[in-house]
């Protein structure tokens, strides 16, 4: 993703945390069983050096999960993106 506005990086960093919360919430309750609940799978977005972004997610024991959030970011902030596009034209 990039930009070439003034405001760009702040910009990408606004689609980036849309994608962040557009992830669901770990669920608090436990399941039957004895089974642990559901970890919470952080991704967080920075800025290395524009143009490069870097998404990072944390999980200890769902590592496909965690692949997957990062690619829902990733797709929630190209519509955020694409959003923006359109409502400038």
């Amino acid at each position: 993703m990039s930009c070439l506005l003034p405001a760009g990086v702040n910009l990408i960093k606004a689609a980036f945390a849309h994608g962040v919360a557009s992830l669901p919430k770990p669920d608090k309750a436990g399941k039957e069983g004895g089974e642990d609940t559901i970890e919470a799978i952080e991704v967080a977005a920075t800025v290395e050096s524009p143009p490069i972004y870097v998404l990072t997610a944390s999980a200890t024991r769902h590592t496909q999960a965690a692949i997957e959030a990062v690619e829902r970011v990733i797709a929630e902030t190209q519509r955020w993106r694409h959003d923006m596009i359109v409502q400038r034209v």
